[in-house]
């Protein structure tokens, strides 16, 4: 992954991702906060489907 990649591109990237995928793809250590971003943003989207 791109280290200059913004948040809202690595989101976009994996908002068709399962969750378990995205644990195992992305580097904890190297994008500790981007990961946590991404999978809030993922749980956040989730829930607004829900939601429609």
């Amino acid at each position: 992954m791109d280290d200059h990649a913004s948040y809202a591109e690595t989101v976009k990237q994996y908002e068709n991702w399962e969750l378990d995928d995205i644990l195992h793809h992305v580097d904890r250590s190297k994008f500790s906060e981007r990961y946590q971003i991404v999978v809030d943003e993922i749980a956040r989207r989730v829930e607004e489907q829900k939601t429609q």
